[in-house]
Parts: structure tokens; sequence; C-alpha cells
């Protein structure tokens, strides 16, 4: 079974059949390190992305609406087209599911799942849903070795 994604190109945001993606209102899920750290400078230097709201009951950026839950978070922003959750694996898999289930993309924070039964379904929401389901590894393209200077 083939796992729908959609892939980060420094240059636009292509689907997974290689098609170039029109502009997508995306949804943050949890406020934390990682969201500070790797996601928000990605979502400013994407400009195809449009950030509405975040969903996290601990937290929030300012000068954006901030809601207790991802599921108060779609329901007042039906636009958002895409989620990125960044919360405890233990929370990810009814959360991305709440996500599918409304047909919205979705972006997981590794591990995408605490179990591999969980990401097997979560695969399976999103190819009957039609949309993209993606697990984030933000040091991908880090290298291995810092560069030195030899002077």
């Amino acid at each position: 079974m083939s796992c729908p994604t959609l892939l980060h190109n420094p240059i636009s945001m292509v689907n997974n059949k290689g098609k170039r993606m029109s502009d997508f209102n995306l949804g943050l899920v949890g406020v934390g390190k990682i969201v500070r750290d790797q996601h928000l400078p990605a979502i400013a230097a994407t400009q195809s992305c449009n950030l509405i709201a975040t969903a996290d009951p601990h937290a929030s950026l300012s000068d954006l609406p901030a809601y207790q839950s991802l599921e108060a978070m779609l329901d007042a922003h039906p636009e958002i087209t895409a989620v990125a959750i960044c919360t405890p694996t233990h929370l990810r898999y009814s959360q991305a599911r709440a996500a599918l289930v409304r047909g919205k993309h979705v972006l997981l924070e590794k591990p995408p799942g605490a179990t591999l039964s969980e990401v097997e379904d979560l695969i399976d929401c999103a190819e009957k849903q039609g949309v993209s389901l993606f697990a984030a590894w933000h040091s991908r393209f880090a290298p291995a070795w810092p560069r030195h200077s030899s002077g």
C-alpha cells in the first residue's frame, strides 16, 4: 500500500502526483518548541502557505486566532485545508484521524503514531478521503557534520 504524501520542494508545494498545489490554509495543532524552531521558519519561507490559526490548550502565537482544540479550530475556520500536528505522540492519532475525516491534509511530526496499526489506519483514512498524509523529518537535509573553515 502506498502512502499519500505532501512533498516539500523549496520552490513550490507539490502533491503526491507531482502537480503544483495552489495556496493552502494551514492550522497548527500544538505550539511548542518544534513549531517555534522548525515549522514557523518553514511556513514563513513558503509563499503558498497561509497560517490561519493554532490549537493548543496551553500555548498560542501572537496575532493568530488560538483555540483549545483541533475541533474548535476547524469549526471556526472551515477554510483551513491542511493541519500540521505537532503534539506529543500519544495525542497524534486521534487528532490526525479527526482532521482526515474532515477532509484536511495532515502533516505529522515524527513518529507519526504510537503504533504501526495507528499509522496504517491513518493511511487508509487519507486514501479514502483523497487527502495527503505526511510525516515530517525536519532535519532530513541537515548536514551530518558541521562545516569548519580551514583558515
